[in-house]
């Protein structure tokens, strides 16, 4: 589930019991990188906690304690890359060099964008993705 989300240009909220969040950040460093973070434990409890910082310096502080109660765990979104390119080929080459993003979808990305039929931009696309292989 955490890898569906590494591409997502909102904060990801999650919520996690106190057993799993050593594994749920070791998991969320390894997927994002090292991100933003925030987590609140004990909301709106007596021993009410909150912490910020990067995934590595919150896994460090979940390790160090005994963890007592729920986590809302915040992760902030990871830098997006400006898309560059002035032709639909440079498009293609950008998104082919720089995204995860399949062949297919982006073909469909980019004729929604330009307004250009799908069918011929996925001919161009799959010249390009030849080319590279």
């Amino acid at each position: 589930m955490l890898a569906s989300l590494a591409t997502s240009e909102y904060p990801i909220v999650l919520y996690e019991s106190p057993h799993r969040i050593d594994s749920l950040l070791a998991d969320a460093l390894d997927i994002f990188g090292e991100r933003r973070s925030f987590w609140a434990r004990e909301l709106t409890k007596t021993f009410e906690e909150l912490e910020h910082g990067n995934l590595s310096s919150l896994l460090t502080k979940s390790r160090q304690g005994r963890n007592r109660g729920e986590f809302v765990v915040i992760i902030w979104p990871g830098v997006q890359e400006e898309v560059q390119g002035q032709t639909v080929e440079e498009l293609l080459v950008w998104y082919r060099d720089n995204s995860d993003l399949s062949l297919k979808d982006v073909s469909r990305r980019l004729a929604s964008d330009l307004g250009l039929s799908r069918s011929s931009i996925y001919q161009q696309a799959l010249i390009l993705w030849k080319e590279k292989d």
